[in-house]
């Protein structure tokens, strides 16, 4: 595998092979898939509940849990396995519980963020955000 050198935001000079840039960028879009995953569950349930004050005290901790458990790796892990994403990695890959299976999850979240702005034009991540809701669901624009 060629390797070939690369400057990082701070100028400083690595060599990366191929498979150490397919993991930094898969890396990437699993952080922005996971950005996304997070903003998109909490606008959802802010909508599904829209007379329950979630600051408050009251429910402040609810929204939380609620938060976390839907976008927990157990629960990603379920989604992964219903929509069989499996099939469309190498038959020799194994994969070891949900966590691995969340990543994957959280990239082709990610990477479907980037391709929706990319198709838009647009930069701004909140646009996304209210195109996946129905129509009126936040109520407010995110801009």
């Amino acid at each position: 595998e060629a390797l070939s050198p690369a400057r990082n935001e701070f100028g400083e000079t690595s060599v990366l092979t191929k498979r150490s840039r397919n993991v930094v960028e898969f890396e990437r879009l699993e952080y922005i898939g996971d950005a996304m995953w997070g903003a998109t569950t909490s606008a959802r349930i802010l909508s599904l509940f829209p007379g329950k004050d979630w600051l408050g005290m009251d429910f402040g901790w609810a929204f939380g849990i609620l938060r976390d458990n839907i976008e927990s790796n157990v629960n990603l892990g379920a989604v992964y396995d219903c929509l069989d994403v499996g099939r469309l990695l190498p038959h020799d890959v194994q994969l070891g519980g949900d966590k691995p299976k969340a990543d994957i999850m959280e990239s082709i979240c990610g990477a479907l963020h980037v391709l929706a702005i990319t198709l838009r034009g647009s930069s701004c991540a909140a646009t996304s955000i209210e195109h996946a809701l129905p129509s009126g669901a936040l109520g407010h624009s995110l801009h």
